[in-house]
């Protein structure tokens, strides 16, 4: 099934600011809070410190987390125990139990599992690197990549979180919602630059979002990564409450930023108008 780009925006944007439920903000959930146990704060704390260190010992989580050795030891020995944490010559590292809820999370959620054979197929179709991710509270996440001819996946591993301002996917997802909600995201995370291209203000990142809404799709040239481009499109399970977009990048240079914009990017619509479709009927 193939839409002309006016039909195509139109079934995109019947609604074009979606009343998005927001999860509560994990900021707002301060430590000092009565209805925030503090020993869970804590756990996650090291649990955050493992994922940024890749391993560590006894005493540089203790630092990290805040808190003595020997409460440090016990929060780790209790992770080993249920297998989310394993031990290695005095380092500990994250394990595959995580994978094991995060692989439930994917398989249950409609959206990113019906996404992943979209993905797929548009990857064939065109050849380019194909990527799909989802709105992750305020900020973005990657949840599947097709066609990684470009090593992206070490820079921006699956389950990796991004500031939304800055790749097209972000902008993609921020274009679908309310104005104060958008504000309410850049209060929490500001707009922190990844290159000297990336959004810098809130005034000129409401022109790119209403110049998206415009469009149907968003534009990234060396915002998010030096040397690199992407066009991207949102989509949303209202059911689920679940925000995502799909997107296509590679290198940015005249002859790419030509082909993305003039030819890929109605391949791009009638893709997430089909998925749109899938959610919205099956």
């Amino acid at each position: 099934m193939t839409y002309s780009a006016a039909t195509t925006t139109a079934v995109l944007y019947e609604e074009t600011i979606i009343k998005h439920k927001p999860y509560e903000s994990l900021m707002a959930q301060e430590s000092s809070s009565p209805e925030v146990i503090k020993s869970d704060v804590t756990l996650f704390r090291i649990l955050e410190g493992l994922r940024e260190t890749g391993g560590a010992g006894v005493t540089d989580l203790s630092d990290r987390a805040g808190i003595s050795k020997s409460a440090t030891y016990k929060h780790l020995k209790t992770l080993t125990t249920h297998g989310y944490v394993r031990k290695d010559a005095g380092v500990y590292e994250l394990d595959f139990r995580f994978f094991w809820l995060g692989g439930y999370v994917m398989s249950t959620n409609r959206l990113c599992r019906e996404a992943k054979i979209i993905v797929s197929d548009l990857h064939q179709e065109i050849g380019e690197m194909v990527t799909f991710a989802i709105k992750d509270r305020t900020r973005g996440m990657w949840i599947h990549l097709e066609g990684d001819i470009y090593g992206i996946r070490k820079q921006y591993p699956m389950g990796g979180r991004f500031y939304l301002h800055q790749p097209a996917m972000g902008k993609a997802m921020l274009a679908r919602l309310e104005t104060d909600e958008v504000n309410d995201i850049v209060d929490e995370t500001g707009l922190p630059q990844s290159t000297e291209s990336t959004v810098e203000s809130r005034e000129a990142l409401h022109e790119r979002l209403d110049e998206i809404r415009d469009r149907g799709f968003a534009i990234n040239i060396e915002e998010h990564q030096t040397n690199a481009q992407a066009i991207a499109a949102s989509v949303y399970d209202a059911e689920e409450n679940t925000l995502g977009a799909i997107g296509i990048a590679g290198p940015a240079n005249e002859t790419t930023i030509r082909t993305f914009q003039d030819e890929y990017s109605q391949i791009l619509l009638d893709t997430v108008n089909k998925l749109q479709l899938q959610i919205k009927y099956q």
